[in-house]
């Protein structure tokens, strides 16, 4: 009697290792599966679809020039005039502000002329002064829908 329950004791190990070996088989096919499909929705022109990836606009060669020549203390001393018409709350924050950026000090150049400087050349296109980073987040994202779905201004 004993010789039999350990037999099926030791069946029964065996189909339950069996079931789990299948299961995760089953569940790595399917989570393949599942990453394929997704690959496949996002290649361009895939079912006749258009991407909704919107592409990088060009930058002209004087502004990227702008972002990678700037000298650090000179970007600084930039930075805290900016702040100080625009927002003097941050004046105190100037070092934890120049420590983030760096190393891409032109880049923070940029940010900030967009953010608060009209006549900044390229940067300040498309921003005006004094605008909160959403309010410029939301232009452009209506101007991509604009130009996406043709829609009057």
């Amino acid at each position: 009697m004993t010789k039999q329950i350990d037999e099926k004791e030791s069946e029964q190990a065996a189909l339950k290792s069996e079931l789990r070996n299948a299961k995760t088989a089953s569940s790595a096919a399917n989570l393949r599966a599942r990453k394929a499909q997704m690959l496949q929705s996002r290649t361009p022109g895939a079912a006749g679809k258009v991407s909704g990836i919107v592409k990088p606009t060009q930058r002209s060669d004087s502004f990227t020039a702008k972002m990678k020549n700037a000298n650090p203390t000179e970007a600084r001393e930039k930075v805290l005039a900016m702040l100080k018409v625009h927002d003097p709350k941050k004046v105190d924050k100037i070092d934890a502000i120049m420590d983030r950026f760096k190393g891409r000090e032109g880049f923070l150049l940029v940010k900030m002329e967009a953010r608060y400087d009209e006549n900044s050349g390229e940067a300040g296109k498309t921003a005006s002064a004094g605008k909160k980073r959403s309010d410029m987040a939301m232009a452009r994202h209506m101007t991509r829908m604009r130009s996406k779905n043709k829609l009057p201004n």
